[in-house]
């Protein structure tokens, strides 16, 4: 094959990665594919049944996907076999709501309801009391001050009394969590020479030994390293006492229990669906809106927050950047697997 034609076909396998309609005899008007900097316009049907034929082809490519990749083997996040798990009540129940509420953001701006079923994926794989290390809860893995400020109840801010708790004396292991991070935090900017690049600290120290002179503090850096070691070990008390806390209030609930989802609307309602999808949706469109179109750096920005995906660089600073964390290239790299292998099921 002549170079030319090499390349005409590279182009078009890539192409074909990121559009899986083109160059298909039959080509879909939605969910065909992934638009880097999305333009405002329709990601969803106008008409309700149009948009109910959408939301079920869109929950039956999700279901195939999962038993595709998953269907002899367990589930990420869950940890269990997906012959245990009603993955279908779930996939079928997120669909409706994903649905029901892009058209209220639109004006924000349009989001996409394949990529957002693909981003749950990869946040919670569906999994309502997913916890993660850092806290954040729920098939959107919400953090407890980003829940707050779109309106949910966690349980910071529940009125659930003590006596309907479970283990409720460790529920102010988190306010002691808040507290020893933010002592830690002062420690570390005390002497960042110290705790964040020990090269440079060693080199300084070896400097002022072969003068001969200089102003040594030895026992006050070993105090600090000290202070660290105890500080780092309460922290890790207080997370296990927290997560605890959390494990005791959703263990044995269903959301798909109404006894269960009453206790759970006043305890957290992270672990929904209603309020996180809603939430999920508008913090996307605003993101999409912040970096013009940028569906990635929106995306991105919801991982790792939108103050990280900015930059100054002229001629970028409208549509942002990718933050340069391996978490967050590894999270954006497996949500754009996941919708293409949803949108070519559909």
């Amino acid at each position: 094959m002549r170079r030319r034609e090499a390349m005409a076909a590279l182009a078009a396998a890539g192409a074909g990665c990121l559009y899986p309609g083109l160059g298909s005899a039959r080509t879909q008007q939605y969910g065909s594919g992934v638009q880097i900097i999305q333009p405002r316009t329709e990601t969803i049907p106008r008409t309700a049944q149009a948009r109910k034929n959408y939301e079920y082809r869109m929950g039956r490519a999700v279901l195939d996907l999962i038993d595709a990749w998953y269907g002899q083997g367990d589930l990420p996040i869950w940890g269990r076999p997906a012959a245990e798990i009603d993955m279908e009540k779930r996939v079928v129940n997120i669909a409706y709501w994903v649905m029901q509420f892009i058209p209220e953001h639109e004006d924000v701006y349009p989001v996409d309801p394949v990529w957002i079923m693909a981003q749950m994926m990869e946040e919670s794989f569906y999994y309502e009391f997913a916890v993660s290390w850092a806290f954040a809860v729920g098939i959107c893995q919400f953090m407890s001050a980003t829940a707050q400020s779109v309106g949910m109840i966690c349980p910071e801010n529940s009125k659930v009394p003590e006596a309907e708790l479970k283990r409720p004396e460790s529920a102010s292991a988190q306010k002691r969590l808040e507290k020893l991070q933010k002592q830690r935090r002062e420690l570390i900017n005390s002497d960042p020479a110290l705790f964040r690049n020990a090269r440079t600290k060693l080199k300084e120290v070896l400097k002022v030994l072969a003068s001969g002179g200089g102003d040594l503090d030895p026992e006050l850096d070993l105090s600090r390293l000290e202070q660290l070691e105890v500080l780092d070990e309460r922290i890790s008390e207080a997370r296990s006492e927290y997560r605890a806390f959390l494990r005791a209030n959703y263990e044995g609930r269903s959301i798909f229990n109404s006894r269960d989802v009453r206790f759970l609307y006043r305890f957290d309602q992270r672990v929904t669906y209603k309020k996180p999808i809603q939430g999920m949706i508008r913090i996307m469109a605003e993101n999409l809106r912040a970096r013009h179109g940028n569906l990635l750096a929106a995306t991105a920005a919801y991982n790792a927050g939108l103050s990280r995906t900015y930059t100054d660089r002229a001629g970028y600073e409208t549509y942002g950047r990718m933050p340069p964390f391996q978490e967050t290239v590894g999270y954006l790299s497996r949500i754009v697997v996941s919708h293409h292998e949803i949108a070519k099921r559909m």
